[in-house]
């Protein structure tokens, strides 16, 4: 199992990382099957934390409980400098091991001091759907969800794209599964990133005020 997350800096000429696209600047990358599976293989985010039942498997991290309330779940703090972000990529490779799951994260991205957030959600508004996790539904469109039959105890590759459009006025979301797109649309809103005080969280959709 591994996360990776992806953005295009403002200064930055790099493309918007996604399936089939052009390779955005690697911002994170936690890899739970290698030698070292809470460190951030770039070194901008630091050791992945583990927190209440989650824990280390040979097939992974594993996750629990749902929404903002989980039993279990893993989280990393931003600890190079400042970064803002235009565009951005969240890729999980997750196994869901329960249909009963709700509202968990399979991967966001957070910032504490604004409680902005985009994630890799499941189960949230409608059951066993894929959706877009965001700070106030801001970049969930008009309740879209993704019709996407997941099956269980099968890795699969989740990926987000947003990206900024119509001069800075728009964003354009698209979610992948395994390379397939599931659906993409776009939102009369968009939010720049600064992520001095970003987080990741890993099962926790997101948590409002944290530290």
């Amino acid at each position: 199992m591994k996360i990776f997350l992806a953005a295009a800096a403002l200064a930055a000429t790099v493309g918007l990382c996604a399936a089939g696209a052009a390779q955005a600047t690697p911002v994170a990358i936690y890899d739970f099957e290698s030698g070292t599976p809470l460190v951030d293989q770039t070194g901008n985010f630091g050791t992945m934390q583990l927190h209440g039942t989650a824990s280390l498997e040979a097939t992974g991290l594993r996750v629990r409980g749902s929404g903002t309330t989980p039993q279990g779940y893993a989280s990393a703090n931003y600890v190079v400098g400042s970064a803002t972000f235009e565009s951005m990529t969240l890729i999980s490779w997750v196994t869901l091991l329960d249909y009963g799951a709700r509202a968990g994260s399979a991967l966001t991205l957070d910032t504490v001091s604004t409680d902005k957030f985009n994630a890799i959600v499941f189960g949230e508004s409608v059951a066993q759907e894929w959706t877009v996790g965001s700070n106030n539904f801001r970049r969930l469109g008009d309740s879209v969800n993704w019709d996407a039959t997941q099956p269980l105890n099968q890795k699969v590759q989740m990926a987000y794209t947003f990206e900024k459009t119509d001069g800075g006025t728009k964003t354009r979301v698209a979610g992948y599964r395994d390379g397939a797109l599931l659906g993409t649309y776009e939102v009369a809103t968009f939010e720049q990133f600064d992520v001095a005080d970003g987080i990741i969280w890993l099962g926790a959709r997101h948590k409002a005020g944290a530290t």
